[in-house]
């Protein structure tokens, strides 16, 4: 490009080097060193519950080879679940939600209502779509929601008022098919039914 600049001899070459010293950080990013991978600030959690969105929603960050973030704005990032040959995990699941996402100015993408519905072992990819910068790989266990509660430890046959029952009921919370639905807090409530 051109420039003209008044002033002295050295006092031009003072300014355009301030001007060419702006115009490659804004462009190349701290001398040169461009994003090459992509690592989470927050990862997503290790199981989800089908239907229902994320406990922990993914936060990622542009990173130099080295490790150093990486200030760019608006680099699309997208996430979704790895189909290729490269899959782990034996699940069927979909995912829901805004699924691509722009880096703010410290080159963070956040994500902020993906949903998992379906089951099994499935892996989530954050990608840019920049060969140049290696996408970021993450397992996920999608797990059916709970339906059912059946007793593991029925009460006492019999009972004195006022007094604690002396055999207390166990209920195990069962998704729809009968399994165990993994790591979910329901509420249980023992109430009396009249017939």
């Amino acid at each position: 490009f051109t420039m003209s600049l008044p002033g002295a001899p050295v006092a031009r070459w003072f300014v355009l080097m301030l001007a060419l010293t702006s115009w490659s950080c804004a462009h190349n990013n701290l001398d040169g060193v461009t994003a090459s991978q992509l690592d989470f600030i927050t990862p997503p959690p290790p199981d989800a519950i089908s239907g229902v969105a994320l406990t922990t929603q993914p936060v990622v960050q542009l990173e130099a080879a080295n490790g150093n973030p990486i200030s760019t704005a608006n680099v699309p990032v997208e996430v979704y679940i790895d189909q290729g040959v490269d899959a782990t995990g034996s699940g069927s699941a979909t995912l829901r939600g805004t699924m691509e996402v722009n880096t703010d100015n410290n080159g963070v993408a956040t994500f902020t209502d993906l949903t998992l519905t379906g089951a099994g072992s499935i892996t989530l990819v954050f990608d840019t779509g920049d060969p140049a910068i290696a996408p970021l790989l993450d397992p996920v266990s999608v797990w059916p929601p709970a339906a059912q509660v059946v007793l593991s430890t029925q009460p006492a046959a019999t009972a004195t008022s006022g007094i604690a029952l002396t055999t207390q009921p166990v209920g195990q919370v069962l998704d729809a098919d009968g399994n165990d639905a993994y790591n979910q807090r329901v509420g249980v409530t023992a109430s009396i039914l009249s017939v």
